[in-house]
């Protein structure tokens, strides 16, 4: 246990006005006003901090603190943090003051009690790095970007910071001709967020499809970081290719099944006359990764668990493939439906999923699946899920895609 020892300030002791506690640096002054201790109290401290030297004390008889507590053996008193002072640093937003304080009342000799104010200032120490408020930033167009346009009028780009005395965040990206990233981030004080702005420096026309990582630093020290994803992609809105008119895939939905963190593909994804092409994945790309082999199929691979709320919350969710070319052009598109097993191993809904799954394969089953495809698309198109924006040609306005 690591104790710092206080060292007396004052160099006489007094005893409190109605007993004849004592101890060691309180002055009489420090009994009816209340101590202030000149050492600070780190924001992650867990073992005592100070410990002081007493006379004429039999023990505590209340304490009254939010953030710290006491214990006394020995004629010595220690003082140190309690379970509510890990989440200081939160508090600390409504609260408004690194300052914490305990109020302490003794047991003494003579059959008497004296109470004492002891205040310590927190000092905080920078180990919690700046949050990005989304793990990738997407900008889609469906026309030109026009030069000196800010993205981030449509998807705001911010970090929030927990360490309480960071007052700036610092953002930045790889060096380039086509965008410019605002450094110093725009704070709002309502909900501790900081703001920058992203502008292209030039028009830029389809095709054109780009990915940087966005930097977030805080003032810190040592400065801490964190880093994010950043797409930019322009797509004409003519971009189907006339030449082909079979589709690539083999068919417009797929199913897997997900269970304990393992994929399984119901069947391949298999494409066709695609060796020049590239299989693009539009969402979900942060959890798994599919790629076209060299015989054209889709090969799906778990980057990291999904989220268990989830799992937990829904029966499926949907990722999109594209089928582009070099020029990043959509060619053909299908998706790939994955069924959460887990949710129907009790006993309730096992006979339920069972049914369903029996009629994969039936026209009725494939037309409720499309259904429910189609729906789940145009919610992902409303931005729940996916960020993606096209222009709207009569009034040159970004709407959601």
């Amino acid at each position: 246990m690591r104790v710092i020892i206080l060292t007396a300030i004052i160099h006489y002791t007094m005893a409190g006005y109605n007993s004849p506690c004592e101890i060691e640096g309180v002055s009489k002054t420090d009994w009816l006003n209340g101590k202030r201790l000149k050492m600070k109290v780190p924001d992650n401290q867990e073992f005592a901090f100070v410990q002081f030297n007493t006379q004429h004390i039999i023990g505590i008889s209340k304490l009254e603190s939010t953030y710290l507590n006491a214990t006394y053996a020995d004629n010595t008193l220690y003082l140190f943090p309690n379970q509510n002072f890990k989440s200081f640093e939160e508090d600390y937003k409504s609260y408004g003051t690194p300052v914490i304080e305990v109020v302490i009342t003794f047991k003494c000799l003579n059959d008497t009690s004296e109470a004492i104010t002891i205040q310590a200032v927190v000092e905080d120490v920078n180990d919690n790095a700046p949050v990005f408020s989304e793990e990738v930033y997407e900008y889609h167009f469906e026309m030109a970007i026009p030069e000196n346009y800010l993205l981030t009028h449509i998807l705001p780009i911010s970090a929030i910071d927990s360490d309480f005395t960071n007052d700036d965040i610092f953002f930045t990206m790889e060096f380039n001709m086509k965008f410019r990233l605002q450094y110093k981030g725009r704070p709002k004080y309502y909900n501790d967020r900081f703001f920058t702005s992203l502008q292209a420096l030039m028009e830029i026309r389809a095709p054109f499809y780009e990915e940087f990582t966005l930097i977030a630093t805080d003032s810190g020290s040592p400065p801490r970081q964190s880093k994010a994803r950043l797409i930019i992609s322009v797509s004409s809105n003519t971009s189907q290719s006339s030449y082909h008119s079979k589709p690539f895939f083999s068919k417009p939905v797929y199913l897997a099944q997900y269970s304990s963190n393992d994929l399984h593909l119901q069947e391949p994804i298999q494409l066709e006359n695609a060796e020049s092409l590239v299989l693009m994945q539009r969402s979900l790309r942060d959890y798994f990764q599919i790629e076209m082999n060299s015989e054209q199929r889709g090969l799906v691979k778990t980057l990291r668990p999904l989220p268990k709320t989830l799992v937990k919350s829904r029966k499926f969710v949907v990722v999109e493939m594209e089928v582009v070319n070099q020029a990043f052009q959509s060619l053909d598109s299908a998706a790939l439906l994955i069924r959460f097993q887990d949710n129907c191993e009790d006993d309730d809904l096992h006979s339920h999923c069972l049914k369903l799954w029996n009629l994969y394969g039936t026209t009725w089953w494939f037309l409720l699946l499309y259904a429910a495809l189609i729906a789940t698309t145009l919610i992902l198109n409303r931005g729940i899920l996916i960020r993606r924006l096209r222009f709207n040609r009569r009034s040159s306005i970004l709407i959601p895609h």
